[in-house]
């Protein structure tokens, strides 16, 4: 196939420029600019940028020092570098969870290009994860935008769970969203309504 020549409907070309926008935003920053020169052709597609996103598929494989060292769930069978991007194309997605847990059980290890997922499709195993080990999965990491941007864990936001967390949560409903401090800011809260009122009228 020529370079120029048009892709075909049976390419998922939108699917991968949306699954590389996923990762561009929450993992690696650093194709962002790629991908939105990428996303610029979703209507109309030639060879030569879907050459280009395989290549920058390239990019986004498990690095060989990966953390998950544990031993990981069942998972279906997948492809290199899009992992089980396939399985998960060729109906809603919501359907392609249910036949990967008919096939090969409630509890599953997926992977679209570096974005590991955990499927969990039973009502006892989701109630022993969120109840039982709810102190385990509360935390999932920071964002490298989040570590590099909003100093990272010392946010309350973005800090997991533990002794600064429960601090910083009694302080900010003490001192900011108590019923004491709701009252003492009653007047700067009237006056601000009143001038977003005012500057949406003006519009």
């Amino acid at each position: 196939m020529d370079d120029e020549d048009d892709l075909g409907p049976e390419i998922p070309y939108l699917s991968a420029i949306g699954a590389l926008m996923y990762l561009a935003y929450h993992t690696q920053p650093d194709i962002s600019f790629a991908v939105n020169l990428l996303s610029r052709f979703s209507s109309y597609p030639t060879q030569r940028h879907w050459n280009g996103i395989k290549h920058l598929s390239l990019f986004t494989s498990k690095p060989k020092d990966s953390r998950l060292d544990f031993p990981l769930p069942p998972s279906p069978p997948s492809r290199p570098v899009i992992g089980h991007l396939h399985l998960l194309l060729s109906v809603l997605i919501h359907k392609s969870f249910q036949k990967l847990s008919s096939k090969y059980g409630p509890f599953l290890y997926l992977r679209i290009f570096n974005v590991f997922i955990v499927l969990v499709s039973s009502s006892s195993i989701a109630y022993e994860i969120f109840k039982k080990h709810d102190m385990i999965v509360s935390f999932r990491g920071l964002l490298p935008r989040h570590e590099s941007l909003l100093f990272g864990s010392s946010t309350f936001l973005m800090a997991p769970y533990g002794d600064y967390w429960k601090f910083m949560k009694k302080l900010i409903v003490s001192n900011l969203l108590g019923s004491q401090a709701l009252e003492r800011s009653r007047g700067i809260r009237a006056k601000e309504i009143e001038k977003f009122y005012s500057n949406l009228l003006d519009k």
